[in-house]
């Protein structure tokens, strides 16, 4: 199959196979989905998603994290160098946590103090749209996530009405 602009001309095909992919995750809710041309692409359309679906603004990312090179994107990356160099001020609606590994030495208990932290300090939760995190961060190293923080973080954002956005490549 040819992937071209779905949004410029659609195609049997590409709804076709969005069907299959759709029915392949193993969840018992609505999914959509949509095929994009880069990673920084499809993180910034999960954010228009993740805005529109909550109407709130927040985001919150983890430190290490990276998640393109956009000027929404780059904003979402948990480190300045190289990305973030002489770009001056980026949105304010975006909150850095450690991000949780084995690999690391951060704890989940690390990363939740961190979260109640930010809640405390930060923002107010009911402003936070979405937390994107990767599974396994591919930046300069590889660190699994711990867990046991990935599935308190998909309970902390369903009782929160927050979105969770898994960045994977």
């Amino acid at each position: 199959m040819t992937h071209y602009a779905f949004n410029a001309a659609q195609h049997r095909p590409y709804l076709e196979f969005m069907q299959q992919l759709l029915d392949f995750i193993p969840v018992d809710y609505p999914l959509a989905g949509m095929l994009t041309n880069s990673g920084a692409e499809a993180a910034e359309n999960a954010l228009k998603v993740a805005r529109i679906v909550t109407g709130r603004t927040g985001v919150i990312a983890f430190d290490g994290g990276f998640h393109g090179r956009t000027l929404a994107t780059v904003n979402l990356n948990g480190k300045v160098a190289p990305y973030k160099q002489g770009l001056g001020n980026l949105s304010s609606s975006v909150y850095h946590i450690p991000y949780p590994s084995q690999d690391n030495g951060i704890t989940t208990q690390d990363a939740k103090k961190a979260l109640a932290r930010l809640f405390q300090v930060e923002v107010d939760i009911e402003n936070i749209s979405a937390i994107i995190f990767e599974p396994v961060l591919g930046e300069g190293c590889f660190q699994m996530m711990n867990p046991d923080f990935a599935q308190y973080l998909q309970q902390f954002c369903q009782e929160h009405g927050i979105l969770m956005i898994v960045d994977e490549i």
